[in-house]
C-alpha cells in the first residue's frame, strides 16, 4: 500500500497542467449558409487556432494566418495551407445583448453578416 501511494504521489507531481481547448462557431444568416468552426487553446500563452469551413455541406480545413480575440473583438484571417490565398476574414465585435461576436464574414468580394458564439 505504501508503495502504491508513493507511485501515485510521484505520478501526480510529474503531471503537467491540463491544456483545455475551446471552440467558437460562426454562422451566416443570409445567402448560402456558411459555418466556420474556430478552435483554440486556453493557456497563459496562446497555443494557436485552427479552423474548418462548412459550405454546401462540405467541411474544409483551413489555416489561421492571423487572429485576434479579446473581450471586444474577434478578427481572424483564414488561408489555404500554402498561406498564399486568403479564403475568408471574420471581423466581429462583442454584442452584450446576444452574448456573441457579431460582424462580417468576407469571402472574396462578398460580405455577409456573421454571428460567432462559443
Amino acid at each position: 500500500m505504501k508503495r502504491f501511494l508513493l507511485v501515485a504521489l510521484a505520478a501526480g507531481l510529474g503531471a503537467g497542467p491540463a491544456h483545455a481547448t475551446g471552440e467558437i462557431i460562426c454562422e451566416t444568416a443570409s445567402g448560402p449558409q456558411t459555418r466556420i468552426s474556430l478552435g483554440f487553446g486556453h493557456n497563459v500563452v496562446a497555443t494557436g487556432m485552427w479552423a474548418q469551413l462548412q459550405a454546401d455541406g462540405e467541411w474544409t480545413t483551413m489555416d489561421v494566418a492571423q487572429s485576434w480575440m479579446d473581450g471586444e473583438r474577434l478578427l481572424v484571417d483564414l488561408t489555404n495551407a500554402a498561406h498564399d490565398r486568403l479564403i475568408a476574414r471574420i471581423d466581429a465585435r462583442w454584442n452584450n445583448a446576444t452574448n456573441s461576436f457579431d460582424g462580417v464574414l468576407i469571402q472574396g468580394d462578398t460580405k455577409r453578416w456573421v454571428r460567432c458564439r462559443g
